[in-house]
């Protein structure tokens, strides 16, 4: 409050009060976001409270590793815009605010831009027919909920299955029908519609094991032949043997893949052992059958 005093000639004093309001001027600005997938716009509103008369509103940014600024919107009128970061990283957004006399009150925020990535992963891209395949869909550096889809087509053909609708759920298995190749396609959605998808290419073949063992119980010191051989598959098949105690978890390998078809193994000791023939084709399919052979002491 200020009071004006007058005093007369006889010493009377006449008073009077005036109200002053001393305003505190403020940039009042908001941004629409603080962290945005790349491709998604930032809008800033630019806005002040207690600033008597007319102002102008002005919008820069920059990458925060930057020194340069960028102005998005001059000075003027309008006082929203909206752009859209160029690459994932930091930024620093910069609101103006401009009085009549010329006075700037600036306002800062940081955002960041992410760079989304569809991380899904697929257990096999190369299987026998009537084994089952099974996709996990991920993704990092996305704000918000995401829902998963999963489809598959042959790569002859053009028609998609939908083998997972979108949904919180991020996993699914399937069991093709034919022995051919097959394309298969994981899809996350972002809250606001945005799709990333990734691609994989899966081999089905009808490759069939037809290996066989000489013998399921043998005396020790004595060989063990098995005989590899297959039906089926795509190109040329590559063959494979381990084996181990039963009672062991590590498997030795007797013949890594390889043409050779006959492959002999002496156990080292009177104990249960399990055998594995395995058999690849051209495209990576793998079809393995097992056998159990009994060692005995010699009599």
């Amino acid at each position: 409050m200020i009071c004006a005093k007058v005093k007369d000639a006889n010493g009377k004093v006449y008073s009077k009060y005036f109200t002053v309001n001393v305003k505190s001027p403020r940039n009042t600005s908001t941004v629409s976001a603080e962290s945005i997938n790349v491709g998604e716009k930032v809008t800033v509103n630019v806005s002040s409270a207690d600033i008597d008369g007319s102002c102008t509103y002005s919008v820069l940014y920059k990458k925060a590793s930057d020194d340069k600024w960028k102005t998005v919107l001059s000075y003027g009128e309008n006082n929203q815009v909206s752009f859209k970061p160029a690459e994932a990283g930091a930024y620093d957004v910069c609101a103006k605010v401009k009085t009549a006399d010329g006075k700037v009150y600036s306002k800062y925020f940081t955002v960041n831009v992410k760079s989304p990535k569809n991380t899904s992963t697929i257990s096999a891209e190369a299987i026998t027919l009537g084994k089952s395949l099974t996709v996990n869909v991920s993704a990092e550096d996305i704000d918000g909920a995401c829902t998963y889809s999963v489809l598959y087509k042959k790569e002859s053909g053009d028609k998609w299955k939908t083998v997972l609708s979108y949904g919180e759920n991020t996993k699914v298995s399937f069991k093709p029908a034919e022995a051919c190749t097959y394309d298969v396609c994981a899809k996350v959605k972002t809250a606001n519609g945005k799709v990333y998808s990734k691609y994989f290419k899966v081999h089905v073949s009808d490759v069939k094991n037809t290996s066989t063992i000489s013998a399921e119980s043998i005396v020790l010191g004595s060989k063990v032949t098995v005989q590899l051989s297959s039906e089926g598959g795509s190109g040329e098949c590559l063959y494979s043997v381990l084996y181990k105690k039963s009672s062991d978890t590590t498997w030795k390998t007797a013949q890594s893949y390889g043409t050779a078809t006959t492959v002999a193994i002496k156990p080292a000791a009177a104990v249960p052992y399990d055998v594995c023939a395995k058999v690849k084709d051209e495209n990576g399919a793998i079809s393995s059958v097992y056998f159990t052979v009994n060692v005995s002491e010699k009599q």
